[in-house]
């Protein structure tokens, strides 16, 4: 399915020691359009005897769109973070399909 992804963009505040850190209250939202969309589950052992189930897209986006690890994309009402870097399709083909990325979300 091709979907509009939107990148998520804190903005920056200053912490009581002076420091600077990403306030994720109202988030500046930048549409990346026509982005196809793969829905995909996995359980997930947390460790403290409860089982999270993890929850997340796989995400085909136009060449030259800009994501990173770490960076927030909301998909479809889901906020999720990007996991892992971007697995770029194009290099070594003049034919430039776009990049590749895992969004998850934890849930339990």
């Amino acid at each position: 399915m091709s979907v509009t992804v939107y990148r998520l963009e804190p903005a920056t505040v200053t912490n009581r020691y002076g420091g600077t850190e990403k306030d994720w209250t109202d988030p500046t939202r930048t549409p990346i359009h026509d982005v196809k969309a793969a829905p995909w589950r996995e359980g997930e052992d947390r460790g403290d005897g409860r089982e999270g189930v993890v929850i997340g897209w796989t995400l085909f986006a136009p060449d030259g769109t800009s994501l990173a690890a770490g960076d927030r994309v909301e998909v479809l009402g889901d906020v999720c973070e990007i996991d892992g870097h971007p697995a770029d399709w194009g290099h070594g083909f003049d034919w430039k399909p776009g990049i590749e990325v895992r969004a998850r979300r934890v849930e339990g």
